[in-house]
């Protein structure tokens, strides 16, 4: 990218962070590997008939043309992955928040096979898992409230810096497509969050970590 980036360190991040983000979203570790999902479709074309015509030899005849024809599919390609960028991860936060009162985000990740997304919310002293549509848009089901524990309150009121603002900055470091962001925890002794990017060129999956209590880059590793 041209320029000097922040300590690396080759330990995973999230490796640290497991306890922490469990205790938050109450689901057991899983590959967050993002995945970019939907066919391309292609349009072929069969030839009918002769396409040369052949003239009437008989005077004043007319003459015709046989005409291909073909057999149409559906040839709308996918618009490409929603959050490719910060932009489209910020939307699908934002749309989750908006679901919940007073609601702030603690993790984004992906549902199922990447068709729509998760987002767990916060909101005093429980949280919601609101899944989003994969276009950032629409939010297709609230699930019901889940107890978060004192520890984790306390986390989330001592992070000062949002999540869509880790991620902003995240992807001021990797170009790439967002695979997984969250799990609010300390790291060498700072609250951390930390956002996964599946990096251009190498789909190397990053973990960027971003002090979220001033919003600097503590580190890249893989």
């Amino acid at each position: 990218m041209g320029k000097m980036k922040p300590t690396y360190y080759r330990k995973p991040i999230l490796a640290a962070l497991a306890v922490s983000a469990l205790a938050l979203t109450g689901c057991t570790e899983e590959d967050t590997t993002a995945e970019v999902v939907g066919p391309v479709a292609t349009e072929t074309s069969t030839p009918g008939g002769d396409m040369t015509a052949t003239p009437s030899t008989a005077p004043g005849a007319a003459t015709s043309t046989s005409t291909p024809t073909s057999t149409p599919t559906d040839s709308a390609a996918p618009a490409g992955d929603p959050v490719a960028g910060a932009a489209g991860a910020v939307a699908v936060i934002a749309t989750a928040e908006g679901a919940v009162d007073d609601g702030r985000a603690v993790t984004l990740d992906r549902e199922g096979q990447g068709e729509s997304w998760i987002v767990a919310v916060a909101s005093g002293q429980t949280r919601q898992d609101v899944i989003v549509s994969a276009d950032g848009q629409e939010v297709l089901e609230v699930r019901d409230e889940v107890a978060l524990t004192d520890d984790k309150v306390a986390e989330l009121d001592r992070a000062t810096v949002t999540l869509a603002e880790a991620v902003e900055t995240a992807f001021g470091e990797v170009d790439g497509t967002l695979a997984r962001a969250g799990d609010l925890g300390e790291i060498g002794g700072l609250l951390t969050w930390v956002v996964q990017i599946n990096e251009t060129g190498t789909g190397e999956v990053l973990d960027v970590g971003i002090n979220a209590e001033d919003g600097t880059v503590t580190g890249v590793g893989s």
